[in-house]
């Protein structure tokens, strides 16, 4: 996260079920599964429009290669 944070990336890190906020103190850096306004439909917009993504081939990870 840090290295594409220094290069002038965003990162947000997806998930539902998450135990932990990310240790990262950077205003790049969106810990998305702990946001007030998280929700299924925007899940599928940040995919869609994301740049890249990095995935643990989870479902979501196949919306950036239809759009």
């Amino acid at each position: 996260m840090q290295a594409l944070v220094e290069r002038g990336y965003w990162v947000v890190r997806m998930g539902k079920i998450v135990d932990k906020r990310l240790a990262v103190k950077n205003h790049r850096v969106i810990d998305y599964p702990f946001a007030e306004d998280r929700d299924d439909l925007l899940d599928i917009w940040l995919t869609m429009n994301c740049h890249f993504l990095i995935s643990t081939a989870t479902g979501l990870d196949c919306i950036p290669w239809i759009y």
